[in-house]
């Protein structure tokens, strides 16, 4: 039995991920977090430093040794470039580690890198404008029709949501401080200049796109588009996805197929895509990782977490097309893990 090291355990996606691995493989987790919620079902846990420490790749390097381990399948954004350092390491060892070539890393990891190279490609993207300092962001938020129109704000190297802010003179922040629960984006322009200040990093301001919103779970074979899921976004909680529908969306499936192909990208990657006025999708941003919810494809009869080791370890994946159940919606809950 192949042995796979999943990192980020404890990761939103992590137990589910290892779920869909579990029957097939033996699988070893590996979280900062010595409690983390997917730990009590690996086969093996080891607790390892944040990406970010002194001694995490070393650690992450010896658990490899000792646990023969085959496939490293990691789950958190700050790992990704420091395994595509160590990907030709890791391989002399015989374990295949997925994750894209650090290039190709730095052009999605940053929004505002990437939005330039789909700019050059022809590709639709919103308008934006980074920025770094608060006349520039008052000019940017000006210029994309502020206060009449909303406007985004989001950070150029962020995931998760972080630092993602909408300034929207409309809204009634009365309505939402008595009816939403306190994770709405909504900011007023003074309350994010007192947290910005003067001077930050760079920032990009955004149009707002009013539109569906979609994440795909793509699988890609060094640049070719193995596999291309669309599933709309209906509930959210933080950033993740609760309810969605998979709808075959040709336009959305030809856009990712170019952008797989333009990035030359590989292995599980997670696009963002969301309409605007006209129903033009544009994009949001790519992760190019395991995304947590690609679970759901599941109800699907598809288990994107096996078919991307298998891809890794060398074996064609079978996967038909013809089969998938579109218009399928799935919903997601909370659900509990125990130690002694």
């Amino acid at each position: 039995m192949k042995k796979i090291l999943v990192t980020g355990a404890g990761a939103p996606g992590g137990p589910g991920i290892i779920q869909a691995l579990n029957q097939k493989y033996s699988v070893h987790g590996a979280d900062a977090d010595a409690k983390a919620t997917g730990a009590p079902l690996c086969d093996l846990f080891h607790q390892v430093p944040f990406a970010l420490d002194n001694g995490f790749i070393s650690r992450i390097i010896d658990i490899v040794k000792e646990n023969h381990i085959d496939v490293i399948l990691p789950l958190v954004t700050k790992e990704l470039n420091i395994f595509a350092s160590y990907k030709e390491e890791f391989e002399l060892m015989g374990c295949k580690v997925i994750v894209c070539d650090k290039k190709v890393l730095q052009i999605c990891n940053n929004k505002n890198t990437l939005l330039k190279f789909l700019d050059t490609k022809g590709m639709s993207i919103p308008k934006y404008y980074p920025v770094r300092n608060l006349s520039s962001l008052k000019n940017a938020i000006t210029q994309l029709g502020y206060p009449k129109t909303p406007v985004c704000i989001k950070p150029s190297e962020s995931n998760g949501m972080r630092g993602f802010r909408i300034l929207d003179q409309n809204v009634d922040l009365n309505a939402l401080f008595w009816n939403e629960k306190p994770n709405n984006c909504y900011i007023e322009f003074a309350d994010l200049s007192k947290v910005l200040g003067s001077d930050f990093k760079e920032i990009l301001v955004m149009e707002y796109l009013p539109g569906d919103e979609f994440t795909i779970d793509c699988i890609a074979n060094n640049g070719k588009a193995v596999l291309i899921l669309p599933r709309k976004r209906i509930k959210m909680n933080n950033g993740i996805s609760v309810k969605g529908k998979f709808i075959n969306e040709p336009t959305i499936i030809a856009y990712c197929e170019t952008i797989i192909k333009e990035l030359q990208l590989h292995g599980p990657i997670g696009v963002q895509l969301k309409a605007d006025e006209h129903g033009l999708f544009k994009m949001l941003e790519i992760n190019p990782r395991l995304q947590g919810t690609t679970v759901a494809a599941k109800g699907l009869n598809i288990n994107i977490p096996d078919i991307i080791v298998e891809q890794a370890l060398g074996i064609e994946p079978k996967i038909n097309l013809e089969t998938i159940d579109w218009g399928k919606e799935f919903g997601r809950y909370y659900t509990e893990t125990f130690w002694d």
